[in-house]
């Protein structure tokens, strides 16, 4: 399987990509602490498997 990691890092600030998102309702933000039940219940719905635990572990490398 192809690596499907995305380097999100190198993504450079684009004022007018951040506008076209909000006009089509899409807002990008920084996960904080509190979103991360919001952000598990989400992976629950997208995947087959539970990845709680993974969501929880990204909270502590990045916060």
């Amino acid at each position: 399987m192809a690596d499907m990691l995305v380097k999100l890092y190198n993504i450079h600030n684009s004022y007018v990509i951040t506008k076209r998102l909000l006009e089509n309702g899409v807002r990008i933000k920084k996960a904080l602490a509190p979103d991360r039940n919001r952000i598990a219940s989400f992976a629950k719905t997208c995947a087959k498997e539970d990845y709680s635990d993974e969501v929880g572990q990204l909270f502590l490398i990045i916060l």
